[in-house]
């Protein structure tokens, strides 16, 4: 058994207060005169793996209300995750908790810091008297006085701008069965002025709600919501959804007010209302987007993603999680069983029968991981390449083209097509190499001054020639099949599309919101192992780098290049 005793022995010398046993050995109370000369009955708990672990505080409120405390007194000092304990400093851990207890305990309710603070943390408490939770797709940062729709079935609330977006959501979202009756009701949103108190939390009165809205709002807002309670009811239930702004911005708290009178009267007369706290959990895209740490810029943009195999999945993953706002993918493959392992799609999909697109498949995953990219698989009865940039128009509604094809001849003609059609969409060209020796993430038309065909262009000729910026030695075959010509495949592994993916993203969330000014090739660096291993050559470039690193280089204009070069119209 670890000497407790003695730890609070040291503590009660080193901080002159008086800490005992409680008749547990690891629990342990004394009674602290804070500096504003209130007396706090103070109880010290020690977890089993102390001092893996530090030891929890209890305050005994009596009443009275302290930052960082929960409903049984328990104070929260520290984030534990991101502390770093010296195990072998158990006093030095006691000790440091023990200020930071009565840090928290000596802040007055006062001062600016307390209600910065409780702000902070209401949504904690507000949840803790909540018994029904609605989630809000409601972008409240532009609402100040406004109606939306509350839906539900059972016991599943959703807040939107209307009922067809609220059924959607409960049916495609929330999984509800279809056959429970789907009701819905107006619901008030109100936004607060700034620097507004928060709420009374404990016995909750029409009366108080209606007094605490009429006293942070102004202007017209107020004369709005008076003359919303002068409405006449006799049996309602009205459902009422404030914003508060705060440091760290918006929070948000309801009220479902159930009235039953005997007679018709005014909704702001009522007396025997009952009131119950609403818990909203938000799910808007600017929250949402928000907390991953994705831009809102996002928002407006389209990208078309050419060919969603290995690396194209897991791109359309991340331009989704980063907030894109409309996505076309196109490709004409069917999903298989071999393409599970290195694909972001699962077994479930290609054990569909009769086999079904890629795009089909990819777009109906995506759109149930996230609410708000508006995506196409381009469903043309002719889902080729070719034949989509054929028309050369549709090429001018992005504002990226993204070909994850791995087929560098298309590739050069999409170049080819933006450059002579003066289409200023940049093009970003992604692909593995064999073997795990890397990838390569290529932006074009960023500029007029270089372009893709550039890099297939021989230094000394206009000749075309394999990609200069190739880890493999020109002139090597990577092709292998299985079980035939066609389950040929190019080798690497899920992880080498991850990386490339990850590559691509970034330098497509930077030319969306304007930080590349330049063509631009990034590109990975793996180990050449398994290349040597399968009897294949580096190319003398790569022995220019160092595995692990990302190189990044410019596209420099070659004057052979036929579509940029010298002579030719930039």
């Amino acid at each position: 058994m670890k000497d407790y005793k003695q730890l609070i022995k040291e503590l009660n010398e080193k901080r002159e207060v008086l800490f005992e046993i409680t008749g547990v050995d690891n629990i342990f109370l004394g009674h602290i005169r804070l500096k504003n000369d209130i007396e706090v009955a103070l109880k010290i708990v020690f977890p089993s793996s102390f001092p893996l672990r530090i030891p929890a505080f209890y305050v005994e409120t009596n009443g009275l209300s302290f930052l960082h405390t929960d409903a049984d007194g328990k104070m929260c000092l520290y984030e534990e995750s991101s502390i770093l304990l010296n195990q072998n400093d158990a006093l030095g851990i006691l000790l440091e908790c023990y200020d930071k207890a009565i840090e928290i305990l000596s802040v007055s309710p006062e001062s600016t810091e307390y209600q910065n603070e409780i702000k902070r943390e209401f949504d904690a408490y507000w949840l803790a008297i909540s018994k029904r939770h609605v989630y809000s797709c409601i972008d409240t940062s532009k609402i100040t006085y406004s109606a939306k729709c509350i839906s539900w079935v059972g016991s599943k609330y959703v807040l939107t701008d209307s009922k067809e977006d609220g059924k959607y959501l409960l049916y495609n979202y929330f999984k509800v069965n279809k056959k429970l009756e789907f009701l819905f009701k107006e619901c008030l949103i109100i936004r607060l002025r700034d620097n507004s108190p928060l709420p009374k939390i404990g016995e909750l009165r029409w009366k108080d709600v209606r007094s605490y809205i009429i006293s942070n709002t102004s202007g017209s807002h107020k004369r709005q919501f008076k003359d919303y309670c002068k409405t006449v009811i006799k049996k309602a239930t009205k459902r009422i959804i404030l914003v508060l702004p705060s440091d760290r911005g918006d929070i948000l708290f309801g009220y479902q007010i159930n009235v039953s009178n005997k007679r018709y009267i005014r909704f702001d007369n009522c007396t025997n209302a009952e009131i119950e706290p609403l818990y909203i959990t938000r799910i808007d895209r600017s929250y949402l987007l928000e907390r991953a740490g994705s831009n809102s810029d996002m928002h407006d943009k389209n990208v078309l993603l050419l060919g969603c195999g290995s690396v194209g999945g897991f791109i359309a993953d991340n331009l989704c999680a980063a907030g894109i706002g409309g996505l076309d993918i196109l490709d004409e493959d069917v999903f298989r069983t071999e393409n599970v392992h290195r694909h972001l799609l699962g077994i479930d999909a290609a054990l569909i029968k009769p086999l079904r697109n890629k795009a089909d498949i990819l777009k109906e995953k995506l759109e149930e991981k996230y609410l708000y990219t508006d995506i196409d698989s381009l469903s043309f009865k002719d889902r080729s390449a070719e034949s989509f940039i054929s028309d050369i128009k549709r090429l001018e509604h992005y504002d990226v083209i993204v070909s994850a094809l791995g087929e560098p001849t298309l590739n050069l003609e999409i170049n080819k097509i933006l450059h002579e059609n003066h289409i200023g969409v940049p093009f970003v060209i992604c692909f593995n190499e064999p073997y795990g020796i890397g990838g390569h993430v290529i932006s074009s038309n960023i500029t007029r001054k270089s372009c893709l065909r550039c890099l297939y262009t021989d230094a000394i000729s206009s000749d075309l020639v394999e990609y200069r910026g190739s880890f493999v030695k020109p002139g090597q075959s990577f092709k292998k099949n299985i079980s035939g010509c066609g389950s040929a495949f190019v080798p690497y592994n899920r992880l080498d599309s991850q990386q490339t993916a990850i590559l691509a993203t970034r330098l497509i969330t930077d030319i969306l919101i304007g930080n590349v000014e330049e063509n631009t090739v990034k590109s990975w660096v793996g180990e050449k192992k398994l290349l040597y291993e399968a009897g294949k050559k580096e190319s003398d470039y790569y022995n220019r780098q160092t595995p692990g690193n990302i190189v990044t280089m410019y596209i420099q204009n070659n004057s052979n290049c036929p579509i940029c070069g010298e002579g030719n119209d930039c």
